[in-house]
C-alpha cells in the first residue's frame, strides 16, 4: 500500500470513523433525545455520571493535551534544524515553511482552545448537575424518546449566559481557522484563480497572463468596474 493511500485511509478514519465512534459512545451516556431551551434552542443531552466523564470530557481533554505537546515538539524540531527541515520540505512535501509553521500555530492555538471550551462544559454541567450513579442500561435510557423543554422565565441567568457561551465557542473555532488559512498565499492564489473564471466565463472578458498573476485587490476591482459600468443606465 502506497503512502498516499495510507494517509487517505488515516485522514478518513480520522474525519469521519471517530466521530462516528464517540457519536455512538455518547448514547451509553445519553438519558433523553435532547433538551430546548426558550430563546436559544437545542441542546444534546448527557446523564452526568462518572462513565459519562470517561466517555464525554476525558476523551477530548487528553487528545487536546497530547497534541498540544506534540505540536510544540515539533516547532520545537524545526527552529533547532530549520534550515534541514526546510530542504526536507522542499524535497519530500507540498508543504512550504510558511503553510507548515501555520499548522503548527494553529494546532497549538486549537488545542488550547479545545482544553478551554471542554474545561468550561464540563466545570458548567458540574455546577449545575449532580454526579448521578449509572445504575444500569434500563434506568438510565427510561423514557429515552423525551424532549425537555425549559422556558426562559424559569432558566436561571447564569445557565442562560453559559449556554450562549458554548454556542459563541462553535464559530469561534472556525475564525480561528479561517483566521490562520484564508489569508494566506496559497488561499489568495485561489481566490485570484476563482475571479479569473468569473470574469472570463461570466463577464466574458479578456484577462491577460500579467493581470492574473496580478494582486487580489487589483483583479477583484476591475471586475467590480466592469459590472458598474454594464449597470449604467443608457444615455
Amino acid at each position: 500500500m502506497s503512502d498516499k493511500r495510507r494517509r487517505q485511509i488515516f485522514e478518513a478514519l480520522m474525519c469521519f470513523g471517530l466521530p462516528i465512534f464517540f457519536m455512538a459512545l455518547h448514547f451509553v451516556v445519553q438519558g433523553h433525545r435532547f433538551d430546548i431551551i426558550e430563546q436559544y434552542g437545542c441542546r444534546p443531552t448527557t446523564y452526568f455520571s462518572i462513565p459519562s466523564i470517561f466517555i464525554v470530557w476525558l476523551p477530548p481533554l487528553l487528545a487536546s493535551a497530547a497534541s498540544f505537546v506534540y505540536s510544540g515538539l515539533a516547532l520545537r524540531h524545526f527552529f533547532v534544524r530549520r534550515l534541514t527541515f526546510a530542504a526536507h520540505l522542499a524535497s519530500h512535501s507540498a508543504l512550504t515553511t510558511s503553510r507548515y509553521l501555520r499548522l503548527m500555530l494553529m494546532a497549538v492555538l486549537q488545542m488550547v482552545w479545545g482544553i478551554t471550551v471542554t474545561a468550561y462544559a464540563m466545570w458548567f454541567t458540574v455546577l449545575g448537575v449532580p454526579i448521578r450513579p449509572w445504575t444500569s442500561w434500563a434506568f438510565v435510557h427510561s423514557d429515552f424518546s423525551r424532549i425537555d423543554q425549559y422556558p426562559a422565565v424559569l432558566t436561571p441567568d447564569i445557565v442562560r449566559r453559559s449556554y450562549c457561551v458554548l454556542w459563541w465557542m462553535v464559530p469561534i473555532s472556525t475564525w480561528i481557522f479561517v483566521a490562520f488559512f484564508a489569508f494566506g498565499k496559497d488561499a489568495m492564489e485561489e481566490y485570484k484563480k476563482c475571479i479569473v473564471w468569473f470574469r472570463t466565463r461570466v463577464l466574458r472578458q479578456t484577462v491577460s497572463s500579467d493581470a492574473s498573476k496580478g494582486s487580489f485587490g487589483g483583479l477583484f476591482k476591475s471586475g467590480y468596474a466592469y459590472i458598474s459600468l454594464c449597470m449604467l443606465p443608457s444615455p
